[in-house]
C-alpha cells in the first residue's frame, strides 16, 4: 500500500456506506470460499448484526473503498456472536463489543491496513466505553497479531466455521497498551489515543516513529502512570 487511506466510521443508518461494504465483504468471502453464492442477499453480505454495529470504511484518494470491519456492540438482550453456538463463550460482565468482518479489496495488502483499521477500533473503544473486543480468528491471523504483540487470549476451543478453523479470543482493551509496551512499544504508541491528535487518514510509513516521537509518548505515558504503577486512564486514554 503506497497511498494513505481515509478512515471512515458509519452506522447502518447510513445505508448507502453499509451496503458498500457489504458487497465488499462478499466480494472477499466468495474469493476465498468463505461463503457460499446462497448465502448471499440481493448479491451482499447482509448480516443483522451489522443494525448494532460500529462499522469502519477505509477509502483510496479516488473514494473507492478498500477494506471494511466493524464492532459488534454487546448488549444484555443480544449476546455477541461468539457467544452463541459453536463457542457459547460467557463473556466478562464489562462493556464488551466483537471485532468481525474484516476484508480488504482485491489488490490490496490486507496487513497493510491492519494497524490502520486497528487504531480505529482503539478508538471505537475509547468512544464506546468498552473495555472488551472478542473476536473469532484465523490461526493465520491470530499468530501475524500475536506476533505484532497484540495480546490477544484463548476464551475456547477452535471451531470449524466460515469454511475454515477460527479462534475464540479476547483482547483487553482497558490494559492493552501497557500490555503491548513491553512487546511492542512503536505500535503501542500508534494506537495510543491522548499523546497526539487523532487523524482521519493512515499510512503505514506513520508506524515508524521517530525518536522525538517516542520520547513525546514515553513522557505522555509517564503523565498517565501513577508512581505506585497503576495508570490514570486504564492504558487507553478515556477508558475507564
Amino acid at each position: 500500500m503506497a497511498e494513505p487511506v481515509e478512515v471512515r466510521r458509519f452506522s447502518h443508518t447510513n445505508s448507502a456506506a453499509l451496503t458498500e461494504a457489504q458487497r465488499l465483504r462478499a466480494d472477499a468471502y466468495l474469493r476465498h470460499g468463505l461463503l457460499d453464492p446462497s448465502e448471499l442477499v440481493d448479491g451482499v453480505d447482509a448480516c443483522p448484526d451489522d443494525a448494532r454495529a460500529v462499522h469502519v470504511g477505509m477509502y483510496a484518494h479516488d473514494g473507492q473503498l478498500v477494506g471494511t470491519v466493524r464492532v459488534i456492540r454487546g448488549l444484555p438482550c443480544r449476546p455477541i456472536p461468539v457467544a452463541r453456538a459453536p463457542y457459547h463463550v460467557r463473556p466478562d460482565d464489562r462493556p464488551h463489543g466483537e471485532i468481525s468482518r474484516y476484508v480488504v479489496a482485491e489488490g490490496w495488502n490486507g496487513l497493510g491496513l491492519v494497524a490502520g483499521a486497528w487504531r480505529e477500533l482503539v478508538r471505537i473503544c475509547i468512544d464506546e466505553r468498552l473495555l472488551d473486543l472478542y473476536a473469532q480468528v484465523e490461526g493465520f491471523l491470530l499468530d501475524t497479531l500475536l506476533a505484532a504483540g497484540l495480546p490477544f487470549q484463548a476464551v475456547g476451543e477452535p471451531r470449524f466455521v466460515y469454511n475454515a478453523t477460527n479462534h475464540p479470543v479476547r483482547l483487553r482493551m482497558d490494559s492493552l497498551v501497557a500490555d503491548l509496551l513491553p512487546r511492542n512499544p512503536m505500535l503501542a504508541a500508534f494506537l495510543a489515543d491522548g499523546w497526539r491528535p487523532r487523524s482521519p487518514t493512515f499510512h503505514p510509513s506513520e508506524l515508524m516513529l521517530t525518536k522525538a516521537e517516542l520520547l513525546d509518548f514515553n513522557d505522555w505515558w509517564a503523565d498517565q502512570t501513577r508512581q505506585d504503577g497503576t495508570t490514570v486512564d486504564h492504558s487507553v486514554a478515556g477508558i475507564r
